[in-house]
């Protein structure tokens, strides 16, 4: 079904709406950034919705937990993406994907009202291969054993990242072996 909705976005035309749906943790700004690169050159309008109604302290959980009333909140309070912010999308896009850390760490000084908490998702972006890592063997030399427990532990101190239950039981796969 993904795939059908990316081919969407190269159809899209200058007289196009186009309501990006994106939470603020790596992977769906990833996934926003590729979308902006896509979008960058169609000239159509482009707006961004977010989980703005949460807290501080709820940012990295997104829309999962909100109801129909507080997702049109959210739709009604969209934001318009400006060409700058689509040409820094496309530039996120294009560090990321190129694994170009120096570039990434450059580009979150663009401050932009569409690419909140930027700066920590590219400090994630740029110690994606090893952060998360740690943070598993730090939860576990904390004694907490039990998946049950780890995940949760993870989610609250690296809810940046995104990760879901299956990635993040990876790495204690792998840190346990």
């Amino acid at each position: 079904r993904v795939a059908d909705e990316i081919e969407r976005l190269s159809d899209i035309d200058t007289d196009d709406e186009v309501n990006l749906w994106f939470e603020y943790e790596l992977f769906c700004s990833v996934n926003m950034w590729y979308c902006l690169s896509v979008l960058s050159e169609s000239g159509s309008t482009v707006y961004r919705v977010e989980p703005a109604i949460l807290s501080e302290a709820d940012r990295w959980k997104g829309f999962g937990q909100l109801g129909g009333d507080e997702l049109q909140r959210c739709y009604d309070e969209r934001q318009l993406f400006t060409m700058s912010d689509l040409k820094l999308g496309a530039q996120l896009w294009n560090a990321y994907r190129s694994g170009d850390k120096v570039r990434l760490l450059e580009l979150a000084d663009d401050a932009s009202p569409r690419f909140p908490y930027l700066a920590e998702v590219v400090q994630a972006a740029v110690e994606q291969d090893t952060k998360p890592v740690e943070i598993v063997a730090e939860i576990v030399a904390g004694g907490l054993t039990e998946f049950e427990m780890i995940f949760p532990e993870f989610t609250r101190r690296a809810g940046v990242y995104g990760f879901g239950d299956l990635q993040v039981q990876r790495i204690l796969d792998h840190i346990s072996s």
